[in-house]
Parts: C-alpha cells; sequence; structure tokens
C-alpha cells in the first residue's frame, strides 16, 4: 500500500535540513523540480555553502534559524533519527509540516511529546518499499496482535537489515 501526500498551494514552500548529506542532496534534487525551496539547513554549514554555492536558495546552519528568517510552510527532515526529535519538536509548534523518514520515534516519550501538541502535521515516510523486509511485513501484518513474536520472527529473519522495520514492530 502506498500513501502519497500532495502539498497544497499554501504548503508548497519547503525547507530541507539536513540538507548537505547525501540523502538531502538527492531530495533537494528531487523536491526542487515540483516546489519552491525556500531554505536548506544543515549543521555542517561549510559543506552546505559548498554544495549549493551556486543556488540563490537561503541557507540556515540551525532549524530555529530558518524558522525566524525563512518562510516556510513544510520541512523536509534527512537527518540521522537520533536528531529527529530536537528538530521536528520546534518545527511543529512552528505550525510547520514535517515529512521525515522513518521512524517517528525513538522511545515512546518522544511519541508522547508528539501527541501532545495542539497542532501535529508530521507524515513519516518510508523510501525502501520494495526491499524483501516489507514484502515479508506485508504478508504477515495479520500477525500483529503477538507483537512481540512477530518482532522477533523478522529480527531473525532479516539478520542485519533489521533495523529497516524496527519501528514497525514495536
Amino acid at each position: 500500500m502506498t500513501f502519497v501526500v500532495t502539498l497544497n498551494k499554501s504548503q508548497n514552500s519547503i525547507i530541507i535540513i539536513g540538507a548537505a548529506g547525501r540523502q538531502g542532496k538527492e531530495y533537494f534534487h528531487l523536491l526542487s523540480k515540483l516546489y519552491k525551496i525556500s531554505g536548506l539547513v544543515d549543521t555542517n554549514y561549510k559543506a552546505l555553502k559548498e554544495a549549493y554555492n551556486q543556488s540563490s536558495i537561503p541557507l540556515f546552519h540551525t532549524v530555529e534559524e530558518a524558522i525566524e528568517q525563512c518562510s516556510f510552510a513544510t520541512a523536509v527532515i534527512c537527518i540521522p533519527h537520533s536528531y529527529h526529535f530536537s528538530v521536528t519538536l520546534p518545527l511543529i509548534n512552528a505550525n510547520k509540516t514535517v515529512i521525515k523518514e522513518k521512524p517517528l520515534a525513538l522511545t515512546q516519550v518522544e511519541v508522547n511529546r508528539y501527541k501532545e501538541q495542539e497542532k501535529n502535521h508530521i507524515f513519516t515516510i518510508v523510501q525502501r518499499p520494495f526491499h524483501e523486509a516489507f514484502f515479508f511485513v506485508q504478508k504477515n501484518l495479520y500477525r500483529l496482535g503477538k507483537i512481540y513474536d512477530f518482532g522477533e520472527v523478522i529480527f531473525h529473519y532479516l539478520g542485519v537489515a533489521s533495523s529497516l522495520i524496527w519501528d514497525i514492530t514495536f
């Protein structure tokens, strides 16, 4: 099953967080054809300037700078998972739509904090829908009532690739 998030005209201004990294550059290449990129954010500001030195798009060192100085409706997050929460929370507090890679959160505390927000527009995407792990999950979703057994089966089945779907199982 595939879900498509369609941004309306009021949401078509985007910032990319983690824009200097490989995934950020890939998102920039794809999204700049469809949407107005209003800003690019990366804590590695030197790499950000080097990667986009031919661009007139504003560059920011932090998400907070982008929120204060840039007009945008949607943020695409492509940074390591351990930093997602610290970036996502200020964005949803600023009433921005957030599109981020899985997992939604690393802990239950983070999930609860997201749920506490009055306006919460977070979309989580998965990049590898054709990986054998997802075919396995699709065939076995009916087993979710036994979630820990299901998770154990997946981890044994996938071995090294288990991190691809850990957030689906727990």
